[in-house]
This record gives C-alpha cells, sequence and structure tokens, in this order.
C-alpha cells in the first residue's frame, strides 16, 4: 500500500527531478508551491519506481494529483487500492485536461465527473516573458508596474536573506493589521 511522506525540503529535494519533468506546468505542483503551502494544505507525496502522487487536505479531506512520472498506470493501481483500503474518497486536483482524457479513457475511470473552479487558478509565467512584460499580453501588469512607481519610486529588489526574515514579518504583521481579511485562505496568503 502507499506509504506518504510529509513534503519537507529534504524530501522535496528528493523528488525534484520527477516534479521538474511534468509536462504540463500548473502551480499547484510547482515546487516553489509545494514547499510554501506545505503545512497550509497538510502536504505529502508517495513515490514508486520514480513516479510520484502529491496528496493535500483541502477542504472535504484528501485530493490527489495525477501521477507525476513514468509509471502512470501503476501508480493509479496503487492509488485506487490506497484509497479502496483507507475508505478515501478518490479525488483529484490539478488535472491538465490531458490528464483528464487519460482517466476517462481508463475503464474503472470513465464515469469520472470533473469541474473547473476559476477560483483555484493561479498562473506560473515564463521569467524572460516578465522580465520586461512586453506587448498587449503584459499591458496591465505594466500598468500597475507603472503606477507602483508613479507613487512609491523605484524599488529595490534584492534576495531575502536570513537576516531580512524579521524585517519581513514585521512588515506581514503590520499589513495584517492594517487589512481585513474575508476567510481563512487570506490570512493564508
Amino acid at each position: 500500500m502507499l506509504k506518504f511522506n510529509k513534503i519537507t525540503l529534504e524530501e522535496l529535494n528528493k523528488i525534484k527531478h520527477i516534479i521538474s519533468n511534468r509536462k504540463t506546468i500548473i502551480s499547484d505542483l510547482s515546487l516553489g508551491f509545494l514547499y510554501m503551502w506545505r503545512d497550509v494544505t497538510n502536504a505529502y507525496y508517495s513515490s514508486i519506481d520514480d513516479t510520484i502522487i502529491i496528496k493535500i487536505s483541502k477542504g472535504e479531506g484528501d485530493i490527489f494529483s495525477f501521477p507525476i512520472g513514468n509509471n502512470i498506470d501503476m501508480m493509479l493501481k496503487e492509488l485506487l487500492d490506497y484509497s479502496l483500503a483507507t475508505n478515501t474518497p478518490l479525488r483529484f486536483f490539478a488535472l491538465s485536461e490531458d490528464e483528464i482524457n487519460y482517466l476517462k479513457n481508463i475503464n474503472i475511470f470513465k464515469n469520472i465527473k470533473y469541474g473547473f473552479d476559476d477560483r483555484f487558478s493561479d498562473y506560473i509565467y515564463d521569467f524572460s516573458d516578465i522580465l520586461n512584460f512586453s506587448g498587449k499580453k503584459y499591458k496591465g501588469h505594466s500598468n500597475h508596474i507603472n503606477k507602483f512607481i508613479s507613487k512609491y519610486g523605484n524599488p529595490k529588489i534584492k534576495i531575502i536573506t536570513n537576516n531580512d526574515i524579521p524585517m519581513v514579518e514585521n512588515f506581514l504583521e503590520k499589513y495584517k493589521d492594517e487589512h481585513d481579511f474575508n476567510t481563512l485562505m487570506e490570512l493564508n496568503e
């Protein structure tokens, strides 16, 4: 049966080569997201034969990623066995259209129900695209940056070091005190 390990920086380093080779880029399965939100989402992974499944807790219980790696069919069988043995409903998150179609073509998943909720959509940008925000596609982004610069001046951009952590935490505490948060997700953000 699948054994799940808590996602930590050390564990993430063990599986990053698998995640980085994923064909479809989805923010919820990016290394940064998995690490940053690991405690909020209660993130775990299971690995067999260089194929992994991510398990997170969101809302109504555990949900799973589509298998990432080379042995998808084996991992889906293992996940189904885990689901039955633990009486855990088999629910997926962050599926691409190709992954939905893959599941629909497997007999046991042919009646799968799925939906899209835009509230949980994030974006991953290519570094070269956002370096200058060139073109119509990024006009809104450019406008926000220009408004910020006209109001506050040019920002200083630097890598945050351990020495900066208290200053960052202080800023976040002040921000939290000055703003109303309507949901737990907003507070966690």
